[in-house]
């Protein structure tokens, strides 16, 4: 899990007025569960903004800026040295660990295949900043972001599909019958895949930063609690406590609002220890 303290980035910016300014004097702190207790806690001076877990290798890649990619397991964490490449990075997804997907901003498309990271040509004229990447396989990989941005990887070339929006979006996740659900700024939501998008009506203005895929629906957090949707009817209220984000974890989600963090496995919440 990643997690922030706005203290010691306060506490720092005092003691360092004159670099406080660089995203470097910034942290961000990884914090690994065994069997929901909490047992490493590591401290990175980036912002770290997603994860994506190597069953293969046993160990999380994480993802931010300024620099770029980490490796993260109990051993540590370790920076991936990219060569020649001075991007953002938001969002991480892969296949397997042969397969692995990158993107953020300048905008950029990394793709790791079989270990080497290379890079993907995006289609002419591609100016907005990428924010998310979801697939089903290597040959069918999406990547959303700034003002109704959407790519679609076939495994050779990317290309720029039509959205019914120009609103930035932020997150992708999988649904069911290769359909997908974005989310994006003022609480938008769209359902749909290459073939087409549709907007669903959310009742929110809360931007969605995540989504979560879980148990055959996709969730999104609010102040006003826990939406799920189905893909049929409109999404519904499912748990009634104010959230900041929502995020898959295979058999259960990771909930967050503030400090507090939850384990939700659809029925029962359990809290995590998040003491920095």
């Amino acid at each position: 899990m990643l997690g922030r303290n706005v203290q010691y980035d306060e506490a720092f910016a005092k003691t360092n007025p004159e670099t406080y300014t660089s995203p470097t004097s910034y942290f961000t702190h990884v914090l690994h569960y065994t069997d929901h207790v909490k047992d490493k806690t590591y401290r990175v001076s980036d912002r770290l903004l997603d994860t994506w877990w190597s069953e293969s290798r046993q160990l999380a890649y994480t993802a931010g800026f300024p620099r770029g990619v980490f490796e993260a397991d109990l051993t540590g964490i370790r920076e991936v040295v990219l060569e020649d490449h001075n991007g953002a990075f938001v969002g991480l997804w892969g296949t397997g660990e042969n397969h692995i997907f990158a993107c953020g901003f300048e905008p950029f498309v990394l793709y790791r295949r079989f270990g080497v990271w290379e890079n993907v040509p995006l289609p002419q004229l591609t100016t907005e900043h990428l924010h998310d990447v979801h697939g089903a396989s290597e040959d069918d990989v999406y990547f959303v972001g700034g003002r109704g941005t959407i790519l679609h990887f076939d495994g050779r070339v990317a290309s720029v599909l039509e959205t019914p929006t120009t609103l930035n979006l932020f997150s992708i996740q999988p649904l069911s019958g290769g359909y997908y659900c974005i989310g994006g700024v003022g609480g938008i939501l769209l359902l749909g895949n290459r073939k087409g998008w549709r907007v669903v009506p959310t009742n929110v203005e809360e931007d969605l930063f995540s989504l979560a895929h879980f148990q055959g629906r996709v969730f999104y957090a609010t102040l006003q609690g826990l939406y799920a949707f189905d893909g049929r009817i409109s999404p519904q209220l499912v748990l009634d406590i104010p959230l900041d984000a929502a995020e898959p974890l295979g058999d259960a989600m990771l909930l967050k609002h503030e400090t507090n963090a939850w384990l939700f496995d659809g029925i029962n919440l359990l809290p995590l220890d998040t003491l920095l």
